[in-house]
C-alpha cells in the first residue's frame, strides 16, 4: 500500500505509539477511530471522536472539525488556516504556536486549552468557551470574541488590537493585556463566578 495515497487510521495504546515501526504505513501522530481516510478526500472530520489525537506540526488548512470531540488533542505548531472548529469540544487541547488565522470557533469549547503564541488573527471565537484558557502572547488582532467566556483566561501580552469583545465575560481571575476600564469600554462584561 502506498502511504501517500491512503492513511490507515486506528485506535491504539501509548505502547503502540512509542513502539511503531518507522517504515510502516501507520503514522502515530494520528490516533483516531477505524475509518480510513483517502488522501484525495477533503479534510472533513465532522462529528468525529478525535480526543487525544496528535496533529502537532500538521498542515490542515481548511479542515472541518466542526461538532467533533478534540478534548486533549495536540495541534502544536499546526497550520490550520481557515479551519472550522464550530461547536467542537477542544477542552484541554494544545494549540500552542498554531496558525489559526481566519479559523471558525463559533460556540466551541476551549476550556483550559493552551493557545500560547497561537495566531488567531481574524478568527471567529463568537460564543466560544475559553474559561481558564492560556492565551499568553496570542495574536487576536481583528478576532471576534463577541460573547466569549473569558473567565479565568490568561491573555497577558496577547494582541487584541481591533478585536471585537462585546459581551465577552471576564472575572477577577481573567488576566488582560489592558486594565479593567478599557475592558468595560470594549464592551466586556464582568461576572463573578461561573454559572
Amino acid at each position: 500500500m502506498n502511504s501517500a495515497s491512503r492513511i490507515s487510521i486506528h485506535t491504539c495504546t501509548q505502547e503502540d505509539v512509542y513502539g511503531f515501526h518507522p517504515e510502516s504505513d501507520f503514522d502515530p501522530r494520528i490516533l483516531v477511530d477505524t475509518k480510513p481516510i483517502e488522501a484525495s478526500e477533503d479534510l472533513r472530520f465532522v462529528q468525529r471522536n478525535l480526543a487525544g489525537s496528535l496533529f502537532a506540526g500538521f498542515v490542515l488548512e481548511g479542515a472541518d472539525f466542526s461538532h467533533s470531540c478534540l478534548a486533549g488533542a495536540d495541534f502544536s505548531g499546526a497550520v490550520l488556516r481557515l479551519a472550522d472548529f464550530s461547536s467542537a469540544n477542544l477542552e484541554g487541547a494544545v494549540l500552542r504556536l498554531a496558525d489559526l488565522t481566519f479559523s471558525e470557533f463559533v460556540m466551541a469549547n476551549l476550556s483550559r486549552a493552551d493557545l500560547r503564541g497561537a495566531d488567531l488573527c481574524k478568527a471567529n471565537l463568537r460564543g466560544a468557551k475559553l474559561d481558564e484558557a492560556k492565551l499568553m502572547s496570542a495574536d487576536l488582532e481583528y478576532a471576534s470574541l463577541i460573547e466569549a467566556d473569558l473567565r479565568g483566561a490568561d491573555l497577558s501580552e496577547a494582541d487584541l488590537r481591533s478585536a471585537r469583545c462585546e459581551g465577552a465575560l471576564i472575572d477577577e481571575n481573567t488576566i488582560l493585556p489592558f486594565g479593567r476600564e478599557e475592558a468595560i469600554e470594549r464592551g466586556m462584561l464582568f461576572r463573578g463566578g461561573k454559572t
